[in-house]
């Protein structure tokens, strides 16, 4: 099971110096009459797709992807030679793959405030987070659901 899940001990986690993410919500959800708002993003260690040397993630080779994903989602609910299939690449992926949530406070106030409303309104597209201690704009990234967050000041 994926980390991000753990009901239970703890799941320490590394700070990746970036992510992939997608705009999740806001909170509140309507931000026009709001003085601040919690943008949340659902996010991938991009340090994770650097380090991680197979073919499910080759991002070089969409073929070799789409390949690799085929077989899998065969293997995962039939369709294909069982046999064959099940010894052909045993890898779990979303067992491994560091998954994060990133939280970012923002008073209206604040100058950054207008570009993250409007990633709010952006939910297809993909975002690449940098973490940065310097920034003034720190974000609450959580490892886990059921612990407590680190902050991307924290990064090195």
């Amino acid at each position: 099971m994926n980390q991000f899940f753990l009901t239970h001990g703890n799941a320490p986690f590394a700070l990746p110096n970036s992510a992939y993410a997608r705009f999740d919500q806001a909170e509140p959800v309507g931000l026009d009459d709001a003085e601040g708002a919690r943008f949340v993003f659902s996010a991938v260690s991009a340090d994770w797709f650097v380090a991680t040397r197979h073919p499910s993630v080759d991002l070089a080779s969409s073929e070799v992807v789409v390949s690799w994903w085929s077989r899998y989602w065969r293997r995962m609910f039939g369709g294909g030679d069982d046999a064959v299939e099940a010894s052909a690449d045993a890898w779990e992926p979303f067992d491994d793959v560091p998954l994060l949530r990133y939280e970012v406070d923002l008073r209206l106030s604040r100058p950054e405030y207008a570009q993250y409303a409007a990633a709010s309104a952006a939910e297809e597209t993909w975002f690449h987070l940098l973490n940065d201690p310097g920034s003034p704009v720190e974000a609450q990234v959580f490892g886990n659901l059921f612990q407590l967050a680190a902050s991307s000041s924290d990064c090195d």
